[in-house]
């Protein structure tokens, strides 16, 4: 637990090193799955640098989906692991996690937290989010618009959004 909590941590200090500009989609990610060991975890995409409140809004939406890996999915056993690719075309970024290796998914009965940030967190962006159960493992996909010019989010704007979701 204290491992998960300080990595989502770990946003914020790249984004105060940036003076709340930009932080790195590869280095959000590493540091959120850091807790988990980093050979369970494939990443594929280009170096993307996330304008702040995509970068926290991404780190909170994978340190969500990478907590329920953890109770329910591919990390919740040995042998499981995640594959996040991602891609940007004109000023649209789509980002695909899969669980490989865990128990088989169960759709649950009742949806929380984690399906609430993705909608009410992605629809800020233009962005959407479908999630699959399939057999092999929970499949996400998420898009999302960046905006036309890097914009720094007030620390007042952030816990505004945090309390939103």
């Amino acid at each position: 637990m204290v491992g998960r909590i300080a990595a989502l941590g770990e946003t914020n200090d790249l984004l105060i090193k940036s003076h709340w500009r930009t932080a790195s989609l590869r280095e959000i990610l590493v540091r959120e799955f850091a807790p988990y060991d980093l050979y369970r975890f494939d990443l594929d995409g280009p170096n993307i640098e996330c304008p702040s409140s995509i970068a926290v809004l991404l780190a909170l939406v994978v340190h969500e989906m990478t907590t329920n890996a953890s109770k329910y999915g591919a990390l919740s056993n040995i042998t499981g692991h995640i594959s996040v690719t991602w891609k940007t075309h004109n000023n649209r970024f789509e980002l695909e996690w899969l669980e490989l290796g865990g128990p088989k998914p169960n759709e649950p009965s009742r949806y929380g937290f984690g399906t609430k940030l993705l909608q009410t967190g992605l629809s800020q962006f233009n962005g959407s989010a479908k999630i699959f159960f399939e057999p092999s493992g929970a499949r996400i996909a998420l898009a999302l618009d960046f905006p036309q010019e890097i914009q720094s989010i007030s620390l007042d704007d952030l816990h505004h959004n945090i309390q939103a979701v």
